[in-house]
């Protein structure tokens, strides 16, 4: 029994270690072709395309939008997810990969800053002043800072030792945030350039509508069971993000699954029960 046991578990170690051999071959792969290639197309040059392409982009339509070909943009758009800067998707067949972006990102025409000559002290003002939340991510440091993904993970460790960021653990990994402001009594308010326009009272606002999630499954059946945000946009009258927030939360809560439209390579989000159609 003991040399069954021995046995069974040197099996189990060596297809770990094969597994493991695969996967870091793969991943030197990606990274090799990320290498020969970013000269030619930047990492920043990628987050730029997904970010104006609604978040969402294809080998493919990356393909035709940049000098890389097929091939190369198919492995710098893997070698971004394995980095953990990119989600991806497939459609139902598993044919269509698709690539989304994990947060929104700031597209000043003042971007990128350069590095040289800031202290650490700016570097987080300056992070502050163009991202949406006191999240740090390797993409935004990227855009902000005109920088490749691993210098903007080298620049993450480093204000980490220097105790301006921390780590926080969240239901998705950890993620990284700027240290003082999150630590404080009251949030730190950033005032927007039109801060001098006149107050409009409060009553005078216009309440913000919450969507039903019925009226959206409604809509999905009217639909043939998809839907896109633009379409959700136009038909409720709604902005194009209210649009992209209400069927990511239906999504997340298991009433849509994401598809790849085979046609036009849209994004879609298919009605999970198909009874209702």
């Amino acid at each position: 029994m003991p040399l069954k046991i021995f046995f069974a578990f040197g099996l189990i170690g060596f297809f770990g270690m094969v597994i493991f051999l695969t996967i870091y071959l793969v991943y030197a792969y990606y990274k090799s072709i990320a290498a020969q290639t970013k000269h030619r197309f930047s990492d920043r040059d990628i987050f730029i395309l997904l970010a104006r392409a609604n978040h969402f982009l294809t080998p493919k339509q990356l393909s035709a939008l940049s000098p890389l070909n097929e091939k190369e943009a198919k492995a710098r758009l893997m070698h971004l997810y394995m980095e953990g800067a990119l989600r991806q998707y497939t459609n139902g067949s598993g044919t269509t990969v698709v690539y989304q972006l994990r947060e929104a990102l700031p597209t000043s025409e003042q971007l990128p800053i350069s590095l040289q000559g800031l202290s650490d002290d700016e570097i987080i003002r300056i992070i502050e002043e163009y991202s949406e939340d006191y999240q740090v991510t390797v993409a935004e440091l990227v855009l902000i800072f005109g920088i490749d993904i691993y210098e903007a993970k080298v620049l993450i460790k480093r204000l980490k030792k220097t105790g301006l960021l921390t780590r926080l653990l969240s239901s998705k990994g950890f993620i990284y945030v700027i240290k003082n402001p999150i630590l404080q009594n009251k949030p730190k308010i950033r005032h927007s350039e039109v801060s001098n326009a006149p107050k409009i009272p409060l009553q005078n606002l216009t309440p913000r509508i919450k969507i039903p999630d019925a009226t959206m499954i409604d809509l999905a059946i009217k639909h043939k069971g998809n839907l896109t945000p633009a379409l959700v946009c136009v038909k409720l009258n709604i902005s194009l993000q209210e649009a992209k927030q209400k069927l990511e939360e239906l999504q997340n809560q298991g009433v849509f699954l994401l598809d790849i439209n085979p046609e036009n390579h849209l994004i879609e989000y298919q009605l999970r029960d198909k009874n209702l159609l």
